[in-house]
């Protein structure tokens, strides 16, 4: 410990001491972490970003190399362990692939620097030396959070020119940026590359832009290519062709449907079959989607087989279902009980369900219990069950209830669920319930919960809370279980045991166990405990800061709660910066959100525009809005 201190001390020493450059490299790459890059710091990226917290000129890069040897050096006796940059090597340990802050200093930094701006040309540094997707992704939410639109533009156009678009939609989202600044033409300029390099999401956005501006044809034009692409990487023209079809139906597109469904388009054969219905030409419906349904389109068969029904095409239907399409299966056998043909619609079912149709046993004797054959609906069932059909023996156990045969289907259910069925064992719990045998429910529900099973271990704590079996609860409780610990503070709560909840709660909560984190802090405030939630928010815990803050916040102590979340923010503490957001926003404190703007505050952009708008300052905070903050104020 004693050593550890010294090197923080030292480390820190090394920092104060660093000379005006060499504090520049160390800002460039504290921030470049703050703002998202996580990958090594690359000797480029460095000197580059390093440039925007110079305070003299330097009309070279010669000043970098010796500082960042400093920086770097563990040489001397007082330098061990304490290097503000530590290099990271190659994997075959050849060369040093970049470097990064020591944690220590990196998190002071964090804390000092949170709301400090980036100069512009650091910025744009970290941009141009960046190849990494993640980096990339990181900087572009950093600006944006940062209303830096400038800048999370041209990192829209790297990622395009690295070729990421399209795992980014890195074109759509740049083009959504030109749309709010009115710049509509570079947008589609923007949307069309991207569209000729195979971008299926900047096919789709291009579609509805040139849609907005009236231009339908060129509309079709961009979605007819990119649904004849057969190249897309992410299947982009499946999305592609059903707009495309739905667009023509709406234009009156029917001859260039019908040419699309004829050529296997299977979205075109669908949407063409509507217009078809409506002008009375059922029978060319059906010829439609018959071809695209005996190509294996099965969204077709399933449409094809609803018009055949409704037309009463019964022998086309049995022909399709003895081809094993099931759509046609069911439909013919609605279509026979509706005409009063139940036992033609049973012995049809009894057919597919011997040929292996895994779900006709079910239909089968949900068609015989309509007939008031329960009995016969039974049999089928425990010969489902039999061969495996583990959905049948729900529907089995619940004729047998039916009936009053409820021990028969205990039975069914216990052994299926000592076969490792796990349906057949929650519902024999229910039943047993059902039964007032929950201790044996209890008893069913524990083996599958101790196996890992979730759900089965929620409806056992459902019931050891029922039965107040404080002992068990406390005992899963204390071997981690969540949900346990959850509803046992709640049952010791009911009993008046306040100070036993909050020791149930407490050592996973120190542990750092979330949820316990936060049903402690929402506890303690409750009792109105405001000197342990600060003391278990000055030791990092999160919750109890948010708690705390309520607590200050219902006393009237406003400025207190602001205080204290600014110095969690500042630590780090993101759920904290965002609460302090929230609190600003009801303060309209707008100066303060600026500076949660400037530190990359997930919505605080939005509650300072916000507060902006309700100062009567509207224009300013549509401007901002859509053009950014200027990187250079």
């Amino acid at each position: 410990m004693t050593e550890a201190l010294a090197g923080a001390r030292e480390l820190i020493g090394r920092y104060q001491r660093a000379t005006t450059t060499q504090r520049a490299i160390l800002h460039a790459a504290a921030d470049a972490r703050r703002v998202g890059i996580q990958t090594p710091l690359t000797e480029p990226l460095l000197c580059a970003a390093a440039r925007g917290y110079l305070t003299t000129v330097h009309p070279d890069d010669t000043w970098f190399p010796a500082d960042l040897d400093e920086l770097t050096s563990q040489e001397r006796r007082q330098d061990k362990a304490t290097a503000p940059l530590v290099p990271i090597n190659s994997p075959d340990r050849r060369t040093v692939i970049g470097y990064t802050v020591t944690d220590y200093l990196l998190q002071r930094l964090n804390r000092q620097r949170r709301t400090e701006p980036l100069p512009r040309i650091t910025w744009e540094a970290l941009i141009e030396n960046t190849n990494h997707l993640g980096d990339l992704m990181g900087l572009e939410q950093s600006a944006t959070d940062r209303l830096l639109l400038i800048h999370a533009t041209s990192i829209y156009q790297r990622l395009i020119n690295l070729g990421l678009h399209a795992a980014t939609n890195a074109a759509g989202q740049l083009a959504e940026l030109l749309v709010e600044q009115s710049n509509v033409d570079e947008a589609i300029k923007v949307l069309r590359t991207a569209v000729d390099s195979g971008d299926s999401l900047a096919a789709q956005r291009l579609t509805e832009l040139l849609l907005e501006q009236g231009d339908v044809n060129e509309a079709i034009k961009v979605l007819r290519i990119a649904a004849d692409s057969d190249d897309s990487p992410d299947g982009g023209e499946r999305l592609a062709a059903q707009r495309l079809a739905e667009l023509l139906v709406e234009q009156g597109g029917v001859d260039e449907l019908r040419a699309r469904a004829d050529a296997g388009d299977g979205f075109a054969a669908q949407w063409l079959a509507d217009p078809l219905v409506q002008q009375g030409s059922l029978d060319e419906a059906i010829k439609v989607l018959r071809t695209a349904a005996d190509s294996g389109d099965p969204s077709a068969a399933q449409r094809l087989a609803g018009l055949l029904s409704v037309q009463g095409h019964i022998d086309e239907l049995r022909a399709r279902a003895d081809a094993s399409d099931s759509f046609a299966a069911w439909r013919l056998v609605d279509l026979l009980v509706m005409q009063g043909r139940s036992g033609e619609a049973i012995e049809s079912a009894r057919a597919w369900a011997k040929a292996g149709d895994s779900s006709a046993a079910r239909r089968l004797a949900r068609l015989l219990v309509l007939q008031g054959r329960t009995g016969k609906a039974i049999e089928v069932l425990h010969t489902a069950v039999e061969a495996g059909d583990s959905l049948a023996t729900g529907r089995l156990a619940d004729l047998l209830v039916e009936r009053d045969r409820t021990a028969e289907a205990i039975k069914l259910l216990r052994a299926r669920a000592d076969a490792g069925d796990r349906n057949a064992a929650l519902k024999l719990a229910d039943l047993l319930v059902e039964q007032d045998r929950t201790a044996e429910a209890i008893e069913v529900l524990r083996a599958w919960a101790d196996s890992g099973d979730w759900w089965a271990l929620r409806q056992l704590i459902d019931l050891l809370v029922g039965q107040d079996r404080v002992d068990e609860l406390r005992a899963r409780a204390g071997a981690g279980d969540s949900y346990a610990r959850s509803w046992l503070g709640e049952l010791l709560l009911e009993q008046d045991r306040i100070d036993d909840a909050i020791e149930v709660l407490r050592t996973p909560a120190d542990a750092r166990y979330s949820d316990a984190e936060w049903q402690l802090a929402d506890l303690l405030a409750k009792q109105g405990r405001a000197d342990e939630l600060r003391v278990r928010a000055e030791a990092g815990d999160s919750s109890a800061a948010r708690r705390l803050a309520d607590l200050l916040m219902e006393r009237d102590r406003t400025g207190e709660a602001i205080e204290l979340l600014r110095a969690r923010a500042d630590a780090g503490d993101g759920d904290a910066a965002w609460r302090l957001v929230d609190l600003l926003l009801e303060q309209r404190s707008a100066d303060d959100l600026r500076a949660e703007v400037d530190a990359g505050t997930p919505h605080a952009a939005n509650a300072w525009i916000t507060v902006l708008a309700k100062q009567g300052k509207g224009d300013i905070a549509e401007r901002i809005r859509r053009h950014g903050l200027d990187p250079d104020n």
